[in-house]
C-alpha cells in the first residue's frame, strides 16, 4: 500500500522537479544522480515510501519499548547484584561482613557506571542505526536509478529539457 502510494506521489515529484527548475539545473540534478546543492530528488522520491502505521510502530518500538526494556534490564541487573551480595553477607561469618560490604561498594562503584555507559552507548547505536537505515534506503534507490540518471544527463541540444522530462516520466511508469 505504501509503495503504491509512493509510486503515485512520484508523478508529482517528477512533475514538480521539472516545473520550477531551469533546464541547466535539471540537467545538473541528473548528472549528479539526483542531488545538487540543496536539492535531493532521491529523498523526495523515497520520502513517503513507508506507511504511517509502520513508522508509528517503528517509533514506538525503537524510541519507547527498547529504551524502557533496557532500563528494566539495567535495574534488574543492579537488583540481582544487590541481592547476591546480601546472600553472600548472610552466609558469611559476621566478622567479615564489613569487608564484604566495602568490597561490594567498590564493585558497585565500578559496575553501575559501566551499566550506565553501556545503556547510553546502546541508545546512541540505536539512533545511529535509524539514521543509517534511512540513508541506506535513499542510497539504494539512488543506485537503482544510476543508469537512468546517466542516460538522461547525456541529453544535449535543442529540446533537451523536454526530452529529459519525458524520459523521467517514462521511467516512472
Amino acid at each position: 500500500m505504501a509503495a503504491h502510494s509512493t509510486a503515485l506521489k512520484s508523478v508529482d515529484v517528477v512533475n514538480n522537479l521539472g516545473s520550477d527548475k531551469r533546464y541547466n539545473t535539471y540537467s545538473a540534478i541528473m548528472r549528479r544522480h539526483g542531488e545538487w546543492r540543496n536539492i535531493d530528488f532521491n529523498r523526495a522520491l523515497t520520502k513517503d515510501i513507508f506507511s504511517n502505521d509502520l513508522l508509528v510502530k517503528w517509533n514506538t518500538i525503537v524510541n519507547h519499548n527498547v529504551p524502557m526494556h533496557l532500563e528494566t534490564l539495567t535495574l534488574k541487573l543492579s537488583e540481582n547484584f544487590d541481592n547476591t551480595l546480601k546472600k553472600i553477607c548472610n552466609r558469611a561469618p559476621k566478622s567479615i561482613h564489613s569487608q564484604i560490604t566495602k568490597s561490594s561498594d567498590l564493585i558497585q562503584n565500578t559496575i553501575k557506571p559501566s551499566l550506565n555507559t553501556a545503556h547510553r552507548g546502546y541508545l546512541t547505536s540505536l539512533s545511529t542505526a535509524q539514521r543509517d537505515f534511512s540513508s541506506a534506503v535513499r542510497s539504494q534507490f539512488q543506485a537503482e536509478l544510476e543508469d537512468h540518471y546517466d542516460k538522461v544527463s547525456k541529453e544535449h541540444g535543442s529540446g533537451m529539457f523536454g526530452r529529459m522530462k519525458v524520459q523521467n516520466m517514462q521511467r516512472r511508469k
